[in-house]
């Protein structure tokens, strides 16, 4: 028995027609996408800070060599 809670209410999904399971089927699908997404914000986010970081350490061994 797999309970899902909606709106502070409480719902038994082995209940649930087709139509629904479907339904939840693309909430479950959208949630995961949307993970996966986020994760891959944050890498690119990531290489990016770190990339910006290693462009300002040559730049600061240009100016040094001035």
């Amino acid at each position: 028995m797999t309970k899902l809670t909606i709106d502070d209410k409480e719902y038994d999904t082995d209940s649930f027609s087709e139509e629904q399971n479907q339904i939840l089927s693309t909430i479950n699908l959208g949630n995961n996408a949307e993970a996966i997404t986020n994760h891959i914000y944050q890498c690119v986010k990531a290489v990016q800070q770190m990339k910006v970081g290693e462009l300002k350490e040559t730049l600061k061994d240009t100016e040094d060599d001035k």
